[in-house]
């Protein structure tokens, strides 16, 4: 399915899990939506005449009624079942099914076919499996092969009466909610949502730890792009102090909260991270008045410009660690392995690779990049 008109009206056959995964990718990859979703289909009577995503439920036989310019099965189990219905019984013609996510597809395809980089191509192999598409391609880890004691499953979601705030239990640890977080879902009669350590697994390429690159007992951590707080909570009884810096005022309350039990190693710094103290932005040399053993950094691109404001931090502590992100701009990885090597650190990268589908330019030029850049300071 190559480049297509716009306002091309579009049947999805599903409404399961795998519509629901395959619904939210369509929702943030803007370059699809000139492919117009006007409704759903399924075999499952119960949900005919209902709604999905505020679109009409359809019996297959409607689809004759219906005029649409192509369908795309979402469905992981029962896919060839339902082409084969689709093309048996009701004769919907091939040219009609269609993958709505197809020009990504075929523009990762083109770009990458012919590597010689083994793990793009398991990548691209996993991209072309999925019936949705995601950040993460990754081999799920065999159960021998998880840290004992981590669970991945989804979480149960509960309410603190006290603050108003919603909040899951992480390694048996409360961790609050922001305000403004709304990826819930219902399983088995309870509000969840997903395992907030899930990136952190065996082969992920977001994984921030390596043999060589971890937290260790007594540690100063600066985790940078706290978010909801997962990888400080997760070492917090072993290191010696935690500075948690997060530009969003909701995620900070939330923080504030999910940390209160431990506030005498804690330190909160709501804050944007730039090359600079600025009216907007403060630099990682003015926040930060002691050696650091580790530096995890996420924030959304900023990562660069973070780093050259941290020269003093960066300079100071032999054995030092880091891991950042360097997935959000094209030409992370190099210009981040650049500043941390004119700086005495080696470096490595997480395995595999990313597709962030929430930069639009990889929307408009897909491409894959890695997940993590380390460095230990030499």
């Amino acid at each position: 399915m190559g480049e297509s008109p716009a306002n091309k009206k579009f049947l999805i056959w599903g409404t399961g899990n795998t519509a629901e995964a395959c619904f939210q990718s369509y929702s943030f990859i803007q370059t699809l939506h000139c492919y117009e979703i006007i409704g759903f289909a399924t075999n499952t009577r119960r949900k005919w005449g209902t709604e999905f995503h505020g679109r009409p439920v359809f019996p297959p036989d409607r689809l004759r009624e219906i005029n649409y310019d192509g369908i795309s099965v979402w469905s992981k189990f029962h896919k060839e079942e339902i082409l084969r219905q689709m093309r048996t019984e009701l004769r919907i013609p091939e040219e009609k099914i269609q993958d709505i996510f197809g020009p990504i597809r075929e523009k990762l395809c083109l770009k990458y076919a012919g590597s010689a980089d083994a793990e793009i191509l398991d990548t691209l192999r996993r991209v072309e499996e999925r019936p949705d598409l995601t950040h993460f391609y990754f081999r799920p880890p065999e159960p021998e092969e998880l840290p004992p004691g981590l669970d991945f499953r989804s979480h149960e979601v509960f309410f603190d009466d006290s603050c108003g705030l919603r909040f899951v239990l992480f390694e048996g640890k409360r961790l609050y909610l922001a305000r403004s977080y709304n990826l819930f879902f219902s399983e088995n009669g309870k509000i969840c949502t997903g395992n907030f350590w899930a990136e952190q697994q065996p082969h992920s390429p977001h994984i921030y730890e390596s043999p060589a690159v971890k937290v260790e007992n007594g540690d100063v951590l600066v985790d940078a792009g706290a978010c909801e707080g997962n990888f400080s909570l997760h070492h917090i009884d072993r290191v010696k102090r935690v500075y948690l810096i997060e530009c969003q005022e909701d995620w900070m309350e939330a923080l504030r909260h999910t940390f209160a039990p431990y506030r005498e190693k804690v330190v909160f710094l709501p804050a944007f991270l730039g090359e600079g103290d600025t009216e907007r932005t403060a630099c990682l040399d003015s926040l930060i008045p002691e050696p650091v053993d580790f530096l995890k950094m996420d924030i959304e691109g900023a990562e660069r410009s973070a780093l050259r404001g941290g020269t003093r931090l960066l300079s100071q502590h032999p054995g030092m660690k880091c891991s950042i992100c360097a997935y959000h701009r094209h030409g992370d990885e190099a210009a981040i392995r650049e500043i941390l090597t004119e700086r005495g650190f080696s470096t490595e990268v997480s395995t595999g690779y990313m597709l962030f589908l929430l930069d639009e330019e990889v929307q408009r030029d897909p491409e894959f990049r890695r997940g993590i850049v380390r460095g230990v300071k030499r």
